[in-house]
């Protein structure tokens, strides 16, 4: 199921750049991303119900399920919106997010680490939706870099029709990294608290790499806040600033799988 699912998002990228080359029209689009999706929520399912619930969640699995969040929230917003340009970025990144749990699938560094409390466990589904926001933010940051190279090459582009205004692209920038920030924040600073209130809060927990990449990330972002508020950055800059906190906080993640030890990835 994994697989397929990784295969109909991998087309449905190829299709996307078909797209926005103007060679083809998104009217398939659509119909991949709900397939794609389908076959992901019936993954999920399927591991929970083995699982006899929510007891415990891997990178892996959060890496899964903030595809799905993404994917069902790209839905939701089709339905107001009915816009191209969000099959057009959610294809590839959920594409991206499926690639990297499977990579720390096939290399086992991110194994079961038995049961968990449940305020770990939402600590982790809000910086899931959080992840999910940043993801799509980094999609649209991307293809407004894209398309600004596009159009100094083919300035007609513009004028044809062809493309989303700039300004469209950088509202739904903005509006998904307002979105996803509080929901990241308040998973960092809800197992802080957890853990000093139970005594687990171990000296070196500004050293674990987990903390370290998130923290890193909402450092990027709150850049992104100051120097659109106080310096009134747009467009490009914030495009770049997006892309940054995305490959900060989803690389990292993958990286410090590698570099921990799995007593010390379930305990983050």
């Amino acid at each position: 199921l994994l697989y397929t699912a990784f295969g109909v998002f991998v087309a449905a990228t190829m299709v996307a750049a078909r797209v926005v080359s103007g060679r083809r029209e998104g009217r398939t689009l659509r119909p991949m991303i709900i397939a794609g999706t389908a076959i992901l929520t019936l993954l999920l399912v399927i591991l929970t119900i083995r699982q006899g619930g929510i007891h415990s969640l891997s990178r892996t699995e959060a890496l899964f399920i903030a595809a799905w969040v993404l994917a069902i929230g790209g839905g939701i917003i089709d339905l107001r919106v009915r816009s191209p340009i969000l099959h057009i970025v959610t294809a590839p990144t959920m594409a991206i997010l499926l690639m990297f749990g499977m990579l720390l699938t096939l290399r086992g560094v991110d194994p079961d680490g038995g049961s968990m409390h449940p305020g770990v466990i939402a600590h982790i589904l809000l910086a899931v939706v959080g992840l999910a926001a940043f993801t799509f933010a980094a999609g649209v940051g991307a293809y407004y870099l894209w398309q600004i190279r596009q159009l100094k090459r083919s300035p007609k582009l513009a004028i044809a029709g062809k493309m989303p205004p700039l300004e469209v692209l950088d509202r739904l920038n903005f509006g998904a990294v307002s979105f996803g920030f509080p929901f990241l924040a308040l998973s960092v600073l809800g197992v802080w608290l957890f853990s000093a209130r139970a005594g687990r809060l171990s000296e070196n927990w500004l050293r674990d790499p987990t903390v370290l990449v998130t923290l890193g990330g909402l450092l990027v972002y709150l850049a992104l806040f100051f120097a659109r508020g106080l310096f009134g950055w747009r467009g490009r800059r914030i495009a770049w600033l997006t892309v940054a906190g995305f490959v900060i906080i989803v690389v990292g993640l993958v990286v410090a799988a590698f570099c921990t030890s799995p007593g010390v990835m379930h305990a983050s």
